[in-house]
This record gives C-alpha cells, structure tokens and sequence, in this order.
C-alpha cells in the first residue's frame, strides 16, 4: 500500500510539474506522501466519541454496539460455530432457525426472518407477493429513506406495480377501497418515520387496512421503519409505533429495521405468519439478502437482552436513552472541574438530544452538554478535535463546541478531557 501511495504521488508530481515547470523538493515530496498515507488511513473504520446528541447517528454507524455485547457474539462465532449445522441429527441444519424462534417469542409474532436492512426485507416481500401486480399505496407514505432510496423506487424494482391512493396530507379508507382491482395483491402502509405532517391531515391506521386486505383476500405489510421495542413515551419520548403493538394490529408482515431503535446490527425483520415466511424463505433472492453468521450471532444476542430484560445493561442505546439528567449533570461537572486549569472557557448546558436514523422526527430528549468556547476559530477547533485519537465529534451553536453527553460512553469521559487538554495546548 506504501509503495502504491509512493507511485501515485510522484505520478502527481509528473503530472503537475509539466504544466507548472516546477519541482518540488524531495523533502516536500516525502512530506506529500506521508500526507496521502494519513488520509488514506483515516479512511478506514475507526472509533470516534459522538458527542453530537444523535443516539442512532446514520454516519456514526447508527445503534452502537458495546464492548459487552461484542464479546458475547465472539464467544459463539470466533471459531467455527453451528450456522448450518443440527446438533440433534449431526446434518445440515437450517440458517437462523434460533434466531426466529426468539424474534418471534419476543414480538409475539407467529414466525419471523431476517435479511440485510429494512429495504431489503420490503423488497423480498414485494418481489414474493407482488410481482407483475399492484401495490396500494398512500401518497402521504411515499417516503424517501436514507442515501436517496425511495418507496416509489423499491417497489417498481420489486416487479410491482404502485398505485397511490389519497392525496400528500388526507387518505382515507374509501381511496384503499376504490383503487383495489383483480391486479392488487397487497395493501402496503409505511410508518412516516423520518418525516411528520401536521394540520389539516389523515391516514388510515394499519388495523384498518389490514381488516379491509384481509375481507377482500389481498395481503396488507405494515414498514414500521425504526423497530423500537418500547413504548418511547415512557422514556420521556413522543410516542412511536412499537413491535408489538404493530404485531397486533393485524397486518400479515410487519417489516423493521434492526440498527435503529431495537438498538442492534444492520438488519431488516419481517413478522408474520409461518405460510408467509415461508413462501419468502424460498424465493431465490432470499439467498442474495441473507445475513450471515456475525449478523445472526448479533441478534440472537439482541433478543436476548430484551426477553431478560437486560437491554438497559447490554444495548449502549437503550443504557443512553434511560440516563437521568442528573447523571449527565454530573459527569458533565467532573469534566468541567477537571478542564479548570486547561485555559478553556466551558459552560454545562441544559440542552436536547435527538434520536436520529429517521425515527422520531422532531422528537427529542432533555439531556446535558459541555458548551466549549476556545481561543481560536471556532472550525479550526473543532477541525483539531477530528484530528485527535479518538476522534471527538460534536456540533457548533452561536460560536461554541457542543459536546452532548448523553451520546458519550461515561468510559470515554476520561478521553473527553485529555482530548480537550490537548486541544487546549495547541490553541493560539
């Protein structure tokens, strides 16, 4: 990798030198290249301190995954492990067979299955189900999800046809019903996660149209979206569809993702009945969104948590998400108090934490925040914090560096002040 960093960097020079006539020295060449090595190696997947306030932070790799956690799952799959393998009739076995099992004991679900994410699992619904047929749509639900990718988009990628009934703001069971023909296969209702519509507005619930699917033989899919477990308003957050709840409703697959507020690894879980499942078990593109032994291993671990009630203690998320102001507040003054002689000026700040990747829009949670004014600009001080190991990154409000605790590991708050300290010597 050197030497390639080394040919491509002298091929610049080359290049440069023909247009401009000049060399540069070798001491300065040497200098670019170990610039290019530097940039090449913070390209690579590191650990950073998010003190931003976003609790699932889609470019900090949403849920964080503890060390806890992580050890556990390497217990069962650092080795060779039983992906495929019956320990009963000593053959093949089946892959995830356990892991729906326990999803389906904690949803109360009849049978569940997982895949990559939450787009792949609605689109191996609608490829299986709705193929050269019609989906039923509200327009109001027609969202966009993360990195450009659209309802619209998956569903015509899936071989479906989309109608959309209703209009941006109003849809009512009398649309669903007029649009269904001998075509329509599915009724489909997507959770307006990342988005809210406020006013003059209606939508169908997933209850009714998953009555009306079911009266005219058609199979209703309610996308959940975040896949939060709780009841998000008793951890003084606004309400959010949860699991169970849409487990009940009636809808024959429910569809959520794994990375965001069940608090685990990148997946898409699919709920509902055994027949169902099965029949998208053995659609050949099943095979392509399959998840593979660490995924697996990473959610078992997941139900786990959540059926003994340990989420709080093994899930980072939901340990950040049930931590009182108070805590923060004193953590927050331990920093402060240590930072004393550091020549900064730090304020502790009552402030909002936000539960990001598209969950909950709007919503936020009271938490604490360290408000750091340096000596120098603003960006060149936070562009100095990017460049410490760990990397610390948080947010600039009205010339200051927000460092919201709430989304900062108390182990890291001894990292949070030697990182500061360093900051601190390096100012002008």
């Amino acid at each position: 990798m050197v030497t390639r960093v080394i040919r491509d960097t002298l091929q610049v020079v080359r290049d440069t030198s023909q247009t401009s006539g000049e060399i540069p020295s070798i001491e300065r060449i040497g200098e670019m290249i170990v610039e290019r090595l530097h940039l090449l190696s913070r390209q690579r997947i590191t650990p950073v301190i998010n003190g931003t306030g976003v609790l699932i932070h889609t470019n900090l790799g949403r849920a964080p995954l503890g060390a806890e956690f992580l050890e556990q799952v390497a217990k069962r799959v650092g080795g060779y492990c039983t992906l495929e393998f019956d320990l009963t009739t000593g053959k093949r076995g089946k892959r995830g067979t356990f892991l729906s099992y326990l999803l389906a004991q904690l949803t109360e679900a009849d049978a569940a299955l997982a895949v990559n994410n939450n787009a792949a699992a609605l689109f191996l619904i609608l490829n299986t189900f709705a193929n050269r047929k019609e989906v039923i749509v509200s327009r109001g639900e027609l969202v966009q999800i993360g990195g450009g990718f659209r309802i619209p988009d998956i569903i015509r990628r899936a071989g479906a046809k989309l109608v959309e009934v209703g209009t941006t703001n109003r849809t009512t069971k009398k649309d669903y019903e007029e649009a269904i023909t001998k075509k329509t296969a599915l009724l489909l209702k997507v959770h307006q996660s990342n988005f809210r519509l406020q006013g003059f507005v209606a939508d169908v619930s997933a209850a009714d149209i998953a009555t009306l699917a079911a009266g005219r033989g058609l199979i209703s899919v309610y996308d959940l979206g975040s896949g939060v477990y709780h009841q998000t308003e008793n951890y003084g957050m606004e309400p959010e569809p949860n699991i169970t709840a849409a487990n009940r409703s009636g809808a024959s697959l429910i569809c959520f993702s794994g990375d965001k507020f069940l608090g685990s690894v990148q997946a898409g879980i699919v709920l509902g009945s055994s027949a169902l499942l099965d029949k998208l078990h053995k659609n050949p593109i099943y095979r392509v969104l399959r998840l593979d032994k660490l995924s697996i291993a990473m959610l078992e671990e997941t139900t786990f948590a959540y059926l003994k009630k340990e989420e709080t203690e093994l899930l980072p998320l939901w340990r950040y998400i049930t931590l009182t102001v108070s805590q923060l507040r004193q953590r927050a003054e331990r920093i402060k108090d240590s930072l004393a002689r550091s020549g900064l000026e730090i304020e502790i700040c009552d402030t909002f934490a936000t539960p990001g990747g598209g969950s909950l829009p709007g919503g936020t949670l009271a938490s604490v925040a360290l408000a750091v004014v340096p000596r120098n600009k603003i960006t060149a001080f936070a562009g100095q914090l990017l460049q410490s190991t760990p990397p610390l990154i948080g947010y600039i409000d009205q010339e200051r560096f927000f460092i919201d605790l709430r989304t900062v590991d108390e182990a890291q708050d001894d990292l949070v002040i030697r990182i500061l300290t360093e900051a601190a010597t390096c100012t002008p």
